[in-house]
């Protein structure tokens, strides 16, 4: 389902729905880069 039907479908609803998935999708990026980053420096 494209962004315009999601915005149509539920208003602002929608764009916070879309706002706090993009919120979730860089905590878990950053986590993950993080954890990398901590498992190479920690790597004997």
């Amino acid at each position: 389902m494209s962004t315009d039907d999601t915005r149509r479908d539920y208003g602002p609803a929608g764009c916070v729905g879309g706002i706090a998935y993009g919120l979730a999708a860089t905590l878990i990026l950053t986590t993950a880069v993080i954890a990398l980053i901590v498992g190479f420096t920690l790597a004997p």
